[in-house]
């Protein structure tokens, strides 16, 4: 100091500390720098200090850091062993009793395969069966579904003639003059109707012409040629040229009552049609209409015409078999 000619402090660590007065400060003072890490070690555990500094190298730091933390990564890896051993144990154990179950279902399915092989034939036959059973079901179906569709249309003519002759106070004849598919080439005249008795006590029976059920496949196969119907050696015939029949043409023909009231036959007409219309199990009443325009008339005619599409709520399939 007295070279540098530079005030030098001695450093003492007491400063800010509170000292008991038994001790001697004289003494204390003469020794103070010498206790600056134990006072600073001290204070540490007193309050945060707000800057620590670590003169240790990282590299030590980073070992001690993983010494510390050794044991439990040890124990992890003992653990992730041990798990892993029971996953396999357990999976070895699910797939031993799998495949002691599938030993004992393949015992049990071996006479059941071969049961199968003997059963696919007749389970095609059966399957053809009740194929060839449905079309013919729906056929004879198909047959009842005219005789209904003309019962309505007659219905609703007489329902019509009615309304028409409260409303005038006079008979007004209504009565269709044709009924036409909407379908080319199909061709909807009756079948022929026998009546057979053996006695005269007996029922009649009702069979359809041969040749109409020719027409429509219903004969098995063979029959109508002379030979015997056997269902238990021949299967019946089905023909799969079908024609769809959808829509109807009503030609109507009525009394003229123009002279009456002028529009007399247009109402007959629109009642008619109201009528067919609200037959909703049997005709589609959003297509079903008046063709055309009625044709006017004069007093002097005696009938009127028209014409009513009808749409089927099913249309038919007709067979057609050569």
């Amino acid at each position: 100091a007295e070279k540098l000619n530079v005030e030098v402090d001695y450093f003492n660590p007491f400063q800010s500390v509170s000292i008991d007065p038994s001790l001697d400060l004289e003494e204390l003072g003469r020794v103070a720098p010498a206790f600056g890490t134990v006072v600073g070690m001290g204070l540490r555990s007193v309050f945060q200090c707000p800057v620590e500094l670590n003169l240790m190298p990282k590299s030590l730091l980073d070992k001690q850091e993983f010494e510390r933390k050794k044991p439990f990564l040890a124990a992890a890896v003992v653990v992730l062993v041990l798990l892993m051993f029971l996953v396999g144990f357990f999976f070895q154990q699910v797939a031993s009793t799998k495949r002691e179950l599938l030993s004992e279902l393949n015992a049990q399915a071996a006479p059941l395969t071969a049961l199968q092989s003997s059963l696919q034939p007749e389970e095609s036959t059966l399957a053809t069966r009740i194929d060839h059973a449905t079309r013919f079901g729906e056929m004879i179906q198909d047959r009842f579904f005219w005789k209904d569709v003309l019962t309505i249309i007659r219905q609703s003519l007489i329902e019509t003639e009615r309304d028409a002759q409260r409303q005038y106070a006079v008979d007004s004849g209504l009565w269709i003059e044709s009924l036409r598919p909407d379908s080319p080439g199909v061709n909807l005249t009756g079948a022929a109707v026998m009546d057979t008795w053996e006695d005269e006590e007996e029922e009649p029976s009702m069979m359809m012409d041969i040749e109409m059920m020719k027409r429509y496949g219903l004969l098995p196969n063979g029959a109508g040629d002379g030979d015997d119907w056997d269902d238990e050696e021949e299967e019946a015939s089905v023909d799969d040229d079908e024609t769809i029949v959808a829509k109807l043409t009503l030609a109507c023909k009525g009394v003229n009552r123009t002279a009456i009231n002028p529009n007399a036959n247009n109402a007959l007409a629109f009642n008619l049609l109201k009528k067919l219309q609200s037959q909703t199990n049997f005709f589609n009443p959003d297509e079903t209409k008046l063709v055309g325009e009625l044709a006017p008339v004069s007093e002097s005619d005696a009938t009127f015409n028209f014409e009513i599409s009808l749409r089927l709520k099913k249309p038919i399939k007709l067979s057609e078999s050569g």
